[in-house]
């Protein structure tokens, strides 16, 4: 995992669309998603997930654990 932040209905948009495609760009959401990036064998992935109303719990634990692993890695 290289990074991971949250973003409002506006900074997903255009992830969605290239994503879904037209469909996405019509599919609307009132929430804040979590956007992780990671690196695989081949390239660097980005995935939006939502964790709805549990949001407050997921981050943090999914951020605690990016810097474990890195910290590992070292």
């Amino acid at each position: 995992m290289t990074n991971i932040e949250s973003a409002n209905e506006d900074k997903i948009s255009a992830f969605r669309v290239a994503m879904l495609g037209i469909v996405g760009g019509l599919w609307k959401k009132k929430h804040v998603y979590t956007v992780i990036q990671y690196k695989d064998e081949v390239d660097e992935k980005t995935i939006a997930l939502d964790f709805g109303k549990k949001i407050d719990e997921a981050q943090p634990l999914i951020y605690h654990n990016m810097l474990e692993s890195r910290k590992n890695k070292s």
